[in-house]
């Protein structure tokens, strides 16, 4: 499992990428545009950590026991966490901004409000920023953290998932539980108002761009929704380890490696797929037309042609007598 998600997140991210970057150009000038390639960005991360992991189960598979220690104080440990917790934090961020940027669209149709690329760039130049001081906060404190943030667990998270109180846990619950369970409560709010509106609009009638709006913000709905159901039930295991319920092993390990990564790899198949095949789809209609487009064209040119003639010829006979 570790494998398949970290392989598939690292090659549909980077493929979504490049698709981005190369094919879909003109998508870099609105919000959303940048806004999601970041997120692939982020995801690509998030498959790079979980490569790591895969290939530390490898190295230590049958010994682990004699290496546990050495394995979590490790630099590559510690580096395998600062890339899951900026990615998870820069990923929570640029929902956020997806969602806003998608309200704006659907609220004011004309245009009156606008993530220009101005602002995407700065608002995303503040989203990595704040991931990655959250991430790189554990490693300048070591007087609270005592170094020991990111080797909680084989698996290098710090997520608040236990009974225990080590290091740093206070600060695992704020940044884990409570901001991205707030973020998510906010994006969730954001949706269901993008939902009201795009019901509101399909009962009214929408034009061309409107509907263009429209079907963009289902498919960017569908990625937050996936990625709400891969958070809200961290946190809400996480509130259960801290009101004092057992959470067993099993759970940790499989919120660690399945529930939170595997929507790296979902991400580029939810919002990077249909948008080339909805380009490809166009493209197919337009040469479809193309043709009958000519087609008339030229009777129309021919008619136009016969009709001067004609009208040469009476001249002439006028001329004449």
């Amino acid at each position: 499992m570790l494998w398949l998600i970290g392989l598939c997140s690292l090659l549909g991210n980077i493929l979504s990428v490049i698709y981005r970057l190369v094919y879909d150009r003109e998508r870099l000038k609105l919000g959303y545009g940048v806004f999601v390639t970041n997120l692939a960005v982020a995801d690509f991360l998030m498959g790079f950590y979980m490569i790591i992991i895969a290939v530390a189960d490898a190295v230590f598979r049958k010994r682990y026991i004699f290496m546990d220690d050495y394995w979590r104080n490790s630099y590559w440990c510690t580096f395998a966490g600062i890339l899951s917790t900026v990615s998870s934090e820069a990923s929570v961020s640029f929902l956020c901004f997806i969602t806003l940027d998608r309200l704006i669209v659907i609220k004011y149709p004309f245009g009156q409000f606008r993530f220009n690329t101005k602002k995407a760039l700065m608002c995303f130049a503040c989203a990595w920023l704040l991931a990655l001081i959250i991430g790189l906060i554990p490693l300048l404190h070591s007087g609270y953290f005592k170094n020991e943030f990111y080797s909680k667990s084989g698996v290098c998270l710090a997520l608040p998932l236990t009974k225990d109180r080590p290091p740093g846990w206070l600060y695992s619950v704020l940044i884990f539980v409570c901001l991205n369970f707030v973020a998510f409560v906010l994006i969730a709010l954001g949706q269901w108002s993008i939902y009201r509106n795009i019901r509101r609009s399909s009962v009214a009638g929408a034009s061309k761009n409107r509907k263009k709006d429209l079907t963009v913000s289902r498919n960017l709905l569908l990625v937050v929704s996936t990625d709400f159901l891969c958070w809200f039930p961290i946190g809400c295991i996480g509130m259960m380890a801290m009101s004092g319920h057992a959470i067993s092993g099993d759970v940790y390990a499989w919120a660690a490696v399945f529930i939170l990564p595997v929507n790296s790899a979902l991400n580029p198949v939810l919002y990077t797929l249909p948008a080339i095949l909805g380009k490809k789809i166009a493209g197919d209609v337009k040469l479809h037309q193309e043709p009958k487009l000519c087609s008339k064209l030229g009777e129309k040119y021919n008619d136009i042609y016969n009709m001067g003639q004609l009208l040469q010829s009476l001249v002439l006979k006028y001329r004449n007598g």
